[in-house]
C-alpha cells in the first residue's frame, strides 16, 4: 500500500506497531504484541493488513495503562487511515 495523495499518513505496519510499543515497553513489546494478536484472532506474520493491526490494536486499547494507551494511539492511527482508504474525511 502506498501514502494516500494528498496526505503524508503511511499505513500502519507491524514493524512500525512494534517500535511503538517496543519504545515504551522495551524487550516486552514482543510479548505483549503476542499476546494481543492472538486475542485478536490475528496470525503473527510480518505482513499484516491495516485492518489486521488495527484489530490489535483494538484488543491493546482495552489493556489496563500504557499499554491501553499505546493501543488506543494505533487504533486512531490505523482507523484514520483505513477512512482516508475509503475516501472518508
Amino acid at each position: 500500500m502506498e501514502t494516500r495523495p494528498g496526505t503524508k499518513l503511511e499505513p500502519p505496519t507491524r514493524t512500525s506497531a512494534l517500535e511503538s510499543l517496543r519504545r515504551v515497553l522495551g524487550e516486552d513489546a514482543f510479548d505483549v504484541w503476542a499476546s494481543a494478536s492472538a486475542e485478536a484472532g490475528v496470525a503473527w506474520r510480518p505482513d499484516l493488513t491495516p485492518e489486521q493491526i488495527c484489530a490489535v490494536a483494538r484488543v491493546l486499547a482495552k489493556r489496563p495503562g500504557l499499554v491501553g494507551t499505546l493501543g488506543v494511539s494505533l487504533r486512531v492511527r490505523c482507523e484514520t487511515y483505513l477512512a482516508l482508504q475509503r475516501g472518508v474525511g
